[in-house]
């Protein structure tokens, strides 16, 4: 049986890396993950790794040059890649808010581009998938300083997605390719830490106190999708731990 081929940006945490070790372990998909940080390497039959930095348009191309050289398609593409400031609107440079637009919206739109023509130009992929990883900040500001502009990025991917889901739409000849989404409140992973740089016991503080979702409840949620009928269509989910966590 061929395998389907899943390109996961920031695999090295979070959820990014929760969801590459779910998927991988199942029989039908080879998983390669893509982070900075990460070597480009075989880890085993089912799980690759790939260094990236989404800040660089070539680099991205030569991801999608390297998977469809050695893989021959995508099936899913699952953009989970994102970055924070560490500072507030007054006193935060440009190339600051640059870096910011560069991951966290231009670089899930080139993914995307990228991902929709390699699912649209081949004729065995039956049914294309980019789940975009985007957060409640995109739906509301976040009350905290240093994530205000991270929060105008948010609403940046959420009127992307639809934006894309339209594009997908108006293709012709028409393909099944959905365009999903799902944001999640606050999640215990190093982006919490990057809220509090240098300060790493009130990082901790808001962990213990403040309710928040795991990267293993938004993995699981995201394997719910990939699960669905190739007839349904999600939009976005909405997540939440079940108390209120502001």
């Amino acid at each position: 049986m061929t395998k389907k081929v899943a390109l996961i940006t920031g695999c090295s945490s979070g959820i990014g890396l929760a969801v590459a070790e779910l998927l991988s372990k199942t029989e039908d998909w080879v998983v390669v993950g893509c982070a900075r940080s990460v070597e480009t390497k075989k880890i085993n039959e089912t799980l690759y790794h790939y260094k990236c930095d989404l800040r660089d348009s070539k680099r991205i191309q030569s991801m999608f040059d390297y998977i469809l050289a050695d893989f021959g398609r995508i099936d899913l593409a699952i953009l989970n890649a994102g970055i924070v400031s560490h500072t507030n609107l007054l006193d935060s440079d440009v190339e600051d808010w640059r870096a910011l637009l560069d991951v966290n919206v231009l670089a899930v739109s080139h993914c995307t581009q990228l991902a929709v023509k390699a699912m649209r130009d081949n004729p065995k992929v039956e049914d294309g998938q980019v789940i975009v990883v985007n957060s409640m900040s995109g739906h509301a500001v976040h009350p905290h300083p240093f994530a205000r502009f991270y929060s105008t990025t948010k609403h940046a991917v959420t009127g992307l997605v639809q934006a894309w889901r339209d594009e997908v739409a108006d293709m012709k000849p028409a393909k099944n390719i959905r365009m999903c989404s799902i944001s999640p409140r606050m999640v215990a992973t190093n982006f919490i830490y990057s809220l509090f740089p240098g300060n790493k016991a009130k990082a901790e503080e808001l962990v213990r106190n403040v309710p928040s979702l795991t990267s293993e409840d938004v993995a699981e949620q995201i394997m719910n999708m990939i699960r669905i009928p190739a007839n349904v269509q999600i939009q976005d989910i909405h997540m939440s731990p079940s108390k209120k966590p502001f």
